[in-house]
């Protein structure tokens, strides 16, 4: 699991900017018309970027249609608020938790326009979006809100020499892996209880370990 936190500690690296008090709205999927895509999707990449901002000491707000997604996330102690944006507008809620000033940084993980739209509303003006998800269209983005509010819209990929800083943050007890950690299960389990638990409990499985000599 550490290579994956590894990927997002650098994502996260990346939104920084010296002096800002930061918040943080990480899209993973808003609106009725973009519930069902998103359901297909590798969600714990958002759960799981939060865990890294939330062990920087930043405030993290998540947008998440599904309630056991957001149930998690706030049990596992990584967003400090789940919207529902099916119940309410996630760029209003932003707003009124930053007390009308908008997110200083947010998190593009879903790779759905709506979505992605709804972050240019939700950042401050001079705020930063990082796009995080791959996507398998164009995205359209919206030049004169880039432009008039002068947001900062950065791209990341891969890693580089981030491994030390990733597992001191296990080591240090900042990140804790355990709520991550769906099942452990034998080899010969593989199919049963690894592949059909990660097809048939999308709603809630992240990571499962395959120990290849067994429990």
């Amino acid at each position: 699991m550490i290579n994956k936190f590894e990927v997002l500690l650098l994502m996260a690296l990346l939104a920084r900017r010296p002096g800002d008090r930061v918040r943080l709205a990480l899209g993973t999927g808003a609106g009725l018309v973009v519930w069902l895509l998103v359901t297909d999707s590798p969600w714990w990449i958002g759960l799981l970027l939060a865990a890294v901002l939330a062990a920087e000491g930043i405030t993290v707000i998540m947008s998440e249609p599904g309630a056991a997604r957001r149930d998690m996330a706030l049990s596992a102690g990584v967003a400090h608020h789940a919207i529902d944006p099916l119940a309410e507008d996630p760029v209003a809620r932003v707003l009124e938790l930053t007390d009308g000033a908008g997110a200083d940084v947010a998190f593009e993980c879903s790779s759905i326009n709506a979505v992605l739209d709804q972050l240019f509303d939700a950042v401050k003006p001079a705020g930063v979006i990082v796009n995080v998800s791959i996507w398998s269209s164009p995205a359209k983005v919206d030049m004169q809100k880039l432009v008039l509010k002068e947001i900062d819209l950065r791209g990341t990929i891969g890693y580089v020499n981030d491994h030390p800083a990733t597992i001191a943050l296990v080591q240090e007890g900042k990140i804790d892996l355990e709520p991550f950690i769906t099942a452990r299960i034998a080899l010969d389990r593989l199919v049963e209880d690894g592949f059909d638990t990660l097809i048939h409990r999308k709603e809630t499985a992240v990571k499962i370990i395959v120990k290849p000599r067994g429990e």
